[in-house]
């Protein structure tokens, strides 16, 4: 079982980072930090300064996933953990392929920037996340590293009512038996 968390490399990242730890170590799953850098352009005509540009995005993208793990390297390290690399042009779209593609039970990713400490803002991501990941999705809250505990003990649940309530079945697989 693995949680894919997704990283920018920002403070979002790093309370999703705190959240997603704590889930990987509460239910017994490997954490996977993701980045999911923009598509290589597939121009007729690419020249010189595409394949510069092109060649930075994968060093600055491997430079964010290793800052990142650096973080709670220890952590990470005692869970088992893994990196990943994505290309494409939604970063949302983007991290449900690499949940997909691995098999992953989860996705983890922060607010976006701006919102208010211990609420969770959407950006983007989020919402293309929220209305259309093949996985369950879990939002840090703003300033989650800063109160995240060591194990998850609760979590809400929220579904509307209609057929997608079956996606309620993987968050209770996920979570309910380990809490």
């Amino acid at each position: 079982r693995e949680i894919v968390i997704g990283t920018v490399g920002d403070d979002g990242s790093r309370d999703a980072l705190a959240l997603g730890v704590a889930i990987a170590r509460s239910v017994g799953a490997r954490p996977v930090v993701v980045h999911v850098r923009p598509e290589r352009w597939q121009g007729a005509a690419r020249g010189q300064v595409d394949a510069e540009w092109d060649a930075y995005l994968e060093r600055r993208a491997q430079e964010i996933v290793v800052e990142t793990v650096a973080e709670r390297a220890e952590e990470l390290l005692a869970l088992g953990s893994e990196t990943d690399l994505a290309h494409h042009r939604s970063s949302g779209s983007g991290l449900d392929e690499v949940a997909a593609r691995r098999g992953s039970g989860a996705i983890v990713i922060g607010s976006a920037p701006g919102g208010p400490p211990g609420r969770i803002r959407t950006g983007s991501t989020a919402e293309r996340l929220l209305h259309g990941a093949g996985v369950v999705v879990a939002l840090a809250p703003t300033g989650y590293r800063s109160v995240a505990p060591e194990r998850i003990t609760r979590v809400v649940v929220a579904v509307e009512n209609g057929s997608e309530q079956r996606q309620v079945g993987p968050v209770v697989e996920l979570v309910g038996r380990h809490g």
